[in-house]
């Protein structure tokens, strides 16, 4: 065992309707170079109206608990109460944690100490890798950008999260009536509470692209709503305040300097994407004022 690995960890994973794509996260947890009897996998059904066929085709080294409050932060803390791990790790059922994950980012974390928190890359895929639809080359550019969210916005997404256990006595845990934006909100308040928090590249977990139009509204909708509700709780606003604005300028070059490598085709049809979610983002700001 490494000095790294001396420190147990929990791997919370909350799932709903989503089994198939859990087996392969699951699969790709063990094959973790990190040694295997120094973490645990837990799983937080959200109430799935599916079932796994059978929760036993897991292994016994998963722990399989059921929280009925729809949320995936309601998962999460049901997670939290039940994780023996010194550190907690979280990803989500369909991304696929790289053999690597839990060493990088645990190291960087026992590195930075107790009052620190770390996010890893997020490396978003299209279903048929060299055939991207329009919405997943946007989602290959603009849906996940990690490091960013860690610089200016200082939080990083549950879907490659690590964190001292204890942080969350510290802190409290999500709040689960976000439904969007949990992370944000309390990587925040971690923030406002002095924790270092350190992007990771070597920390990786792949993560598949919303692929219709359809679906990547969905998410529009769904992240909108989250950044209302969170300014509309307590403290929302003097929390919100905390991440870094942009100005136009700042806007127009992040978007230049993403597009840099795609070819002249594919920008165009990620600049329509582009266009269509601010026009959607304006329809659900303005019919909610």
């Amino acid at each position: 065992m490494t000095a790294v690995e001396s420190n147990f960890v929990s791997v919370i994973i909350p799932v709903y309707n989503d089994w198939g794509r859990l087996a392969s996260c699951i699969e790709c947890l063990k094959n973790q170079s990190f040694q295997s009897d120094c973490f645990e996998i837990i799983v937080v059904d959200n109430g799935s109206t599916s079932t796994s066929q059978g929760f036993g085709i897991f292994g016994e080294h998963v722990t399989i608990l059921v929280e009925e409050s729809k949320g995936s932060y309601a998962a999460r803390n049901c997670g939290l109460e039940r994780a023996k791990g010194d550190i907690v790790a979280f990803t989500d059922s369909d991304c696929l944690p790289d053999k690597d994950w839990l060493k990088n980012g645990v190291a960087e974390l026992t590195k930075i100490g107790r009052k620190g928190m770390v996010a890893g890359k997020i490396e978003v895929f299209s279903k048929y890798r060299n055939k991207p639809t329009s919405v997943e080359l946007y989602d290959s550019v603009f849906g996940f950008d990690q490091k960013r969210y860690m610089l200016d916005s200082h939080y990083g997404a549950t879907a490659n999260m690590m964190v001292w256990r204890e942080a969350f006595s510290e802190i409290g845990v999500f709040d689960k009536a976000l439904y969007s934006g949990g992370d944000k909100q309390w990587g925040l308040r971690a923030w406002k509470a002095g924790y270092d928090q350190v992007y990771v590249e070597g920390a990786v977990v792949e993560h598949p692209a919303r692929r219709t139009l359809r679906e990547h509204l969905v998410k529009v909708k769904r992240v909108t709503h989250g950044k209302m509700d969170i300014a509309s709780g307590p403290n929302g606003k003097a929390l919100l305040s905390e991440s870094k604005m942009y100005t136009m300028r700042e806007k127009f070059s992040y978007i230049c300097s993403c597009l840099k490598r795609l070819r002249w085709h594919e920008k165009i049809r990620v600049l329509y994407v582009l266009g269509l979610t601010q026009v959607y983002k304006v329809r659900i700001y303005t019919s909610t004022s």
